[in-house]
């Protein structure tokens, strides 16, 4: 059975609006890499590296809406009425940018969406390692990240990250959302090592035990990890279509609150970010709040393992492990609920954080057989 005709000019009876998405045929996406390092000895079998690595990228998948309505600038002198599409109405300035009071849309029969190859994205960061090679029973890597990722949009999918709304605030200005990625990490640290405990038969401590006694005292190694990270940026939204521009995904971010003072990320699970610090933009305007400003939450974790190896013979050897993951039991945080308002009024949710990135402390023992 067919459905209702294409709406369209001319078009009297009930019709349906045709929801449409493209892609740009000519996208060649491409990036440039590029990096220096320097590594020296520092000790015996200890060495240290520091390295810039950097990567620029062009001509990346946008997703964009086609359809949504025009921006203007304000040329009276004495204001201009904005709102677009929206019930309420606001004024601006001369000189500013808005969204004239209109429900036309570009192509009023067309409900459309495009993939385009409008970002760009760039990333630089100093690298630095200290690396120290097995001997006397001691190994261990330690790395530490300085980075920043920017770029302009990176949730084509909408389904890349949970802290990046899927779409650009300004169809028209992809510019405009040139900012933090969802991905940036401005500092991350991690270390690991493994050292055998020198107990038992020829080793510095109880060197002289008998065989018997050494299966019980020798074989002891310790493992560890640890791994600490800054918060990725949050992308806080208006949490609904300020602008008035008809794009539905609702990508509007809030603006700051002149009047208010005081710290705007709290680091309270209830309230990672106060609510109060941002204000909705004059109904038809764009808010000049970059995207990823704000940061959500860091995470740490260590993990150990004390591992026992004991011969029983020639070919067979026991493994006993005990392993502690996140053995400080610390939390560490998902991102908070990024949507600031509900209609005008805040967002009784805003800022609240209701999962985990990482379980609680766990700990498990095994026993292993090889031969």
């Amino acid at each position: 059975m067919a459905g209702p005709p294409q709406c369209g000019p001319g078009v009297t009876v009930s019709c349906q609006i045709i929801a449409q998405k493209a892609f740009q045929a000519n996208t060649s996406p491409s990036s440039q890499e590029w990096n220096l390092s320097v590594e020296q000895a520092i000790a015996k079998g200890t060495s240290l590296r520091v390295e810039y690595v950097g990567t620029h990228g062009v001509h990346e998948p946008l997703s964009i809406d086609i359809n949504a309505i025009h921006p203007a600038i304000c040329a009276n002198p004495s204001g201009c009425i904005s709102g677009g599409n929206n019930k309420t109405t606001g004024t601006v300035s001369a000189g500013a940018l808005y969204i004239p009071v209109t429900s036309t849309f570009p192509n009023p029969y067309l409900a459309a969406s495009t993939l385009e190859a409008f970002s760009n994205s760039s990333y630089n960061a100093i690298q630095a390692e200290v690396k120290h090679n097995f001997a006397d029973g001691l190994q261990f890597r330690a790395n530490y990240t300085l980075a920043h990722q920017l770029d302009v949009a990176d949730e084509v999918g909408g389904s890349e990250s949970g802290n990046s709304p899927p779409q650009t605030m300004e169809p028209y200005d992809v510019k405009a959302d040139w900012g933090n990625s969802a991905a940036d990490v401005r500092h991350a640290f991690s270390a690991s090592g493994s050292y055998e405990l020198p107990i038992g038969k020829g080793k510095r401590w109880l060197g002289g035990v008998g065989s018997i006694s050494d299966k019980f005292v020798g074989g002891w190694q310790v493992d560890s990890i640890v791994t600490a990270l800054t918060g990725f940026p949050i992308a806080l939204l208006a949490g609904s279509a300020v602008s008035g521009d008809g794009n539905n995904t609702n990508p509007d971010r809030p603006a700051l609150n002149p009047a208010f003072s005081g710290p705007i990320i709290t680091h309270n699970h209830k309230q990672w970010y106060n609510p109060n610090a941002f204000i909705l933009p004059v109904p038809g305007t764009f808010s000049t709040l970059k995207k990823g400003t704000f940061r959500g939450p860091g995470l740490s974790k260590w993990d150990m393992s004390i591992i026992k190896t004991t011969s029983i013979s020639e070919r067979l050897k026991a493994e006993f492990r005990f392993e502690g993951f996140n053995i400080l039991n610390h939390t560490n945080f998902s991102f908070p609920n990024a949507t600031v308002f509900s209609g005008s009024a805040i967002n009784l949710s805003a800022g609240l954080i209701t999962s985990t990135t990482t379980t609680s402390r766990e700990l498990q023992a095994a026993v292993k057989l090889k031969f």
